[in-house]
């Protein structure tokens, strides 16, 4: 029997997301310098004439920060407007000042097709090597952990609204919520926690695709029942935002995230494939060896494949949904599960749709897609 101590060192899983830190639209010179942000990690501003050297004594309070770069602005470049030495100060505070590590940055490819997501890794530091004539000259750099791309279309339409300031880079903090289901799948932030189904199919869904919602909670609940785990699927909140493409949202308050990992676990284990697990004993509380995480997890894995293996008809109409739908399946399992290649275990393969049982009525043909 699973206990349920083992149960909750699930939650220890889960990626946790600082709810303090800020998000940033910042712009690539018309998508120009996308590709090379991208790909030498990194962001830039210009103003070169203001350096390091300039910046290192700035006043504390914002206001005369700003107005300390406008008299230098107005000294080294007269040919700039008041308007324009007034936008260069506030973006040249801000990068030098309100950026963090640990700060989130959303960056446009050229027409704004798709946007490269990533975390600010270094302080402000200054390049000043020669660049190639097709290279970004900025030598205000910041380094970035890029984390992943996304075309716009997958998208919600609310993140986009946020995407139209014309200003090199702004605060797009009101819309963290949609950043942070792009970036992960399964995460705590806060006091809740939180389990994105990505659904990719770009037909239109029927009523039927989404039966496996009910049939996925009856499957918990029996199962939960059965391994007496007591979850109460009452405390999940769920948001549905599937305009195909689009996002299936579960939430959970207060430390219920160890239910969010038996759900996900759930899918993978019904979904099938040759997906595995990885874990990280980095990313595991002092008080849990990755070994013992390696066995719950084991135990968890067994018990699911099981009771999925005597569930045949709710499983297969479980599948069959998840598959019309296109929801994703972590195409790497360690942006769930923290990853050390020390420790893998891969999940119980999945039932054949074609396979007979005497125990369950045949299951009635779904519409296909």
């Amino acid at each position: 029997m699973i206990s349920k101590e083992q149960i909750e060192q699930l939650s220890q899983l889960i990626q946790n997301v600082n709810p303090d830190k800020h998000y940033w639209f910042f712009r690539t010179m018309g998508g120009h310098f996308y590709d090379e942000f991208v790909s030498m990690g990194f962001i830039a501003i210009g103003y070169d004439d203001i350096l390091m050297k300039d910046l290192k004594d700035l006043p504390e309070q914002d206001y005369m920060a700003r107005a300390f770069i406008k008299i230098r602005l107005h000294e080294l470049k007269n040919e700039m407007t008041d308007s324009q030495i007034a936008k260069a100060a506030g973006q040249i505070v801000k990068f030098y000042k309100e950026l963090h590590i640990g700060d989130i940055i959303v960056a446009p490819d050229r027409q704004s097709r798709k946007f490269a997501i990533g975390v600010i890794a270094s302080d402000m530091y200054e390049d000043s090597s020669k660049h190639g004539e097709t290279e970004c000259p900025f030598v205000k750099r910041r380094s970035v952990k890029w984390i992943k791309e996304v075309w716009r279309l997958e998208l919600d339409a609310k993140a986009i609204l946020a995407f139209g300031n014309q200003q090199t880079m702004s605060s797009i903090d009101d819309y963290a919520d949609y950043i942070d289901r792009k970036m992960d799948q399964l995460y705590t932030k806060g006091d809740a926690s939180y389990l994105v189904l990505r659904v990719n199919q770009d037909k239109e869904l029927s009523w039927e695709d989404f039966m496996f919602i009910g049939e996925l909670g009856a499957f918990f609940k029996e199962f939960s029942k059965e391994i007496e785990l007591g979850a109460d699927l009452s405390r999940i909140k769920m948001k549905i935002n599937v305009q195909s493409p689009g996002d299936i949202l579960l939430m959970i308050p207060d430390g219920g995230g160890w239910i969010l990992v038996i759900v996900l676990l759930i899918l993978m284990v019904i979904r099938g494939g040759k997906s595995h697990i990885n874990i990280n004993s980095n990313g595991l509380d002092a008080g849990v060896e990755a070994e013992d995480m390696g066995d719950t997890l084991r135990k968890v894995l067994e018990a699911i494949s099981d009771f999925r293996d005597r569930n045949v008809e709710r499983s297969l109409l479980i599948k069959r949904n998840l598959e019309n739908m296109d929801i994703e399946q972590p195409k790497d399992t360690q942006n769930v599960i923290l990853l050390d290649e020390s420790e893998t275990i891969a999940l119980p393969p999945s039932l054949s749709e074609s396979e007979d049982s005497t125990e369950h009525d045949e299951l009635p043909e779904l519409p296909q897609k």
